[in-house]
């Protein structure tokens, strides 16, 4: 029996939290004014690139070595193997990638970051993605031109990506 693989169907949400609501710190909000209302509220990604919607990097999770005096090899759990770098690609016009634009120079403009979450909800396999505790890391500051206008890429890494079924 053959399953889809389509992508069409996916969706993506992000949530941008502010870390200093819990610890008091007030020093981003004149920063922050422009994207006050992306903060805390669901954005569910819209118009992603036709050609690659967004990609998450493999993880990386055991380092080994060979000792030099020919022993067993040496294997060790790597913490930062549960993190998840997920690339995202917009098209050029994407009202997502109009806040997300605002969001890096607010946190430039601040030299301060805001935590990331995101949800992808992967209908073809049955399957959601928790993505959490992360953060802004990268972005393109504007589209490649051509005979169009390339998509714009933005980057997260992310505490750690938990699966599960969609019940």
């Amino acid at each position: 029996m053959s399953h889809s693989v389509t992508s069409a169907n996916s969706t993506l949400v992000l949530n941008i939290g502010d870390w200093r609501a819990s610890s008091g710190l007030a020093s981003l909000n004149t920063a922050l004014a422009p994207i006050a209302s992306a903060i805390a509220a669901p954005i569910e990604v819209e118009r992603f690139s036709a050609d690659m919607m967004f990609n998450v990097n493999e993880q990386e999770m055991v380092e080994t070595f060979k000792p030099i005096d020919g022993g067993p090899l040496a294997v060790g759990w790597i913490a930062s193997g549960e993190t998840a770098t997920l690339d995202l690609q917009l098209m050029a016009d994407s009202p997502t990638a109009k806040i997300l634009t605002a969001l890096a120079a607010a946190q430039n403009r601040g030299r301060e970051t805001l935590l990331i979450s995101a949800t992808l909800t992967n209908f073809a396999q049955g399957m959601k993605y928790v993505l959490s505790d992360g953060a802004f890391v990268r972005t393109k500051p504007m589209p490649d031109h051509g005979k169009t206008q390339a998509p714009v890429k933005y980057g997260f890494v992310f505490s750690s990506c938990t699966p599960m079924p969609i019940l």
